[in-house]
C-alpha cells in the first residue's frame, strides 16, 4: 500500500541508514547549535484574504504550496523589524517559486508542471542583498526517468567579486519511482559540476513527500504526509534516512497532524495540537533512548483557547475552529513563534512566550503565504550583516 511504503523502508532500515538510535545523530539534534546569523526577515508568496467567515468560501484544507501560489503573486519579503533592510526580487525574472533560503542565498524554480518526468525546472539561486544571481544549467539530472521533489542550498563560500560572484553547493532530491536518488551541484567562478549519488534505500511516494525542506542541526528534513517519520538528508555523508515521530502522536490509525522545527534555543522539536485540539505541544529529545528507540520528552505545552477566542475572525465554535485551524510550521527564524494555518480564516503567528496570536496580513490586504522562508544575513554578502 502507498500509505505503508516509507514506515516499511524504515523497518527495513532500521539500525543502518536511519538515525533512530544512532547516538552521533541523538548529539547533534539534543544540543543547542551556535548562534547564527541575524534574521532579517521572511520571504513568501503572498495569497489572497479569504472572505468574511460568516460566508466561507470552499478554501483548499491544506494551505497552497509556494509552486502553487506563486503562479498568482511574486516573491514577497516582510522584514523582521523597522530597522531591517526592505529586500526586493524585482530583479528576478517573473514565473519563479521560492524553494529553500540557507546562507543568505534563495532557491527559485520555475516549472511546466510540478513532479513532471524529464521536463527540468529552470532553477536559480540568487543573493537577494548583493542581487547577483546563478542560472543552473540542467546536467545529468534530466538523464534519468525522475521525478524532481526538491532543490536545497547544501553550503556556500564567501563570494568573488568577479564574474557572478557566487559560490555554493546544492542537491536536486529526485525519486525514480519510489526510490530517492540526490543529484549535487558545485558552483563556482561561473561555472557548474554536476555529481550523481547512488540511488538510496530509502523509499517513499512523490504524493505524499512534501517538497520544503526544513533544517535541524546539519540535518535536511522534508515531512512525509500521513506518516509516522520524517525523510532526512545530511550534507555532510550525503545520505538519507528517516527519523520515527514520537509514540505519543500515534493515535493508532492514524498519526496527529505534526511539523518538525527548532526550538528557540536551536535544539530540534516535533510540534503538534493536542488530541484535544486545546494545546500547543512541543517534544525534544529525552536524555537516553528506551529499547534502542528514541524518547522524546514532552518539553513545552501552550494552551490556545484563549488565544482564539479573542480573535474575531475565527470560528466561535470550538467543534467549528478544531475542524478549521493546523498547525502549519514552526517558524525557522527561531523567532519563538509557530504559524497556524486554517481553511478560508486566514493565516496566523503565535508567539509561545507572550500567548499572543496575529493575523499575518501585508498592507496592501493580501495575506502571508505558506511556507514562511526564514531569510538570514550571510557575512561577506554586500551589504548584508557580520
Amino acid at each position: 500500500m502507498a500509505q505503508s511504503l516509507a514506515m516499511t523502508a524504515i523497518c527495513r532500515l532500521r539500525g543502518a541508514a536511519t538515525h533512530s538510535c544512532g547516538g552521533h545523530w541523538r548529539r547533534l539534534f539534543s544540543r543547542s547549535p551556535a548562534a547564527c546569523a541575524p534574521l532579517l526577515g521572511h520571504f513568501h508568496h503572498p495569497t489572497p484574504t479569504p472572505p468574511s467567515p460568516k460566508t466561507p468560501a470552499p478554501f483548499p484544507a491544506v494551505p497552497p504550496s509556494a509552486s502553487a501560489s506563486a503562479s498568482a503573486s511574486a516573491p514577497a519579503f516582510q522584514p523582521l523589524t523597522s530597522s531591517s533592510p526592505r529586500l526586493s526580487l524585482d530583479f528576478i525574472p517573473p514565473g519563479f517559486s521560492l524553494f529553500d533560503s540557507h546562507l543568505g542565498l534563495l532557491v527559485l524554480l520555475k516549472e511546466t508542471e510540478p513532479y513532471s518526468y524529464l521536463k527540468h525546472p529552470q532553477i536559480l539561486v540568487c543573493d537577494p542583498v548583493s542581487r547577483r544571481t546563478a542560472l543552473l544549467p540542467p546536467g545529468m539530472v534530466t538523464c534519468t526517468f525522475s521525478k524532481l521533489v526538491s532543490v536545497v542550498i547544501l553550503s556556500r563560500d564567501a563570494d568573488d567579486p568577479a564574474g557572478s560572484g557566487l559560490r555554493f553547493r546544492a542537491a536536486v532530491v529526485t525519486l525514480e519511482d519510489t526510490t530517492l536518488r540526490a543529484f549535487v551541484a558545485t558552483f563556482r567562478d561561473g561555472k557548474c559540476h554536476w555529481e550523481c549519488l547512488l540511488r538510496s534505500q530509502a523509499r517513499c511516494n512523490v504524493d505524499q513527500l512534501e517538497r520544503h525542506c526544513v533544517r535541524a542541526s546539519r540535518f535536511l528534513i522534508w515531512h512525509i504526509r500521513d506518516e509516522g517519520a520524517v525523510l532526512t538528508f545530511d550534507p555532510e555523508t550525503l545520505e538519507f534516512g528517516f527519523v520515527l515521530a514520537p509514540a505519543a502522536l500515534d493515535m493508532g490509525g492514524h498519526f496527529l497532524k505534526y511539523r518538525v522545527g527548532l526550538m528557540p534555543d536551536g535544539r530540534f522539536c516535533f510540534g503538534s495540537m493536542s488530541r484535544d485540539h486545546e494545546n500547543l505541544e512541543l517534544r525534544v529529545l529525552g536524555p537516553e533512548p528506551k529499547d534502542g528507540e528514541n524518547v522524546w520528552v514532552l518539553e513545552r505545552e501552550v494552551c490556545l483557547l484563549q488565544a482564539f477566542d479573542e480573535m474575531p475572525q475565527l470560528p466561535s465554535s470550538f467543534i467549528a475552529r478544531r475542524k478549521c485551524t493546523w498547525l502549519s510550521d514552526m517558524d525557522a527564524g527561531r523567532t519563538g513563534r509557530v504559524f497556524i494555518g486554517t481553511s478560508g480564516y486566514g493565516h496566523y503567528s503565535y508567539h509561545l512566550d507572550t500567548r499572543k496570536l496575529e493575523r499575518l496580513v501585508m498592507d496592501d490586504g493580501e495575506q502571508y503565504g505558506h511556507p514562511m522562508f526564514a531569510y538570514f544575513s550571510f557575512p561577506g554578502s554586500e551589504g548584508g550583516s557580520d
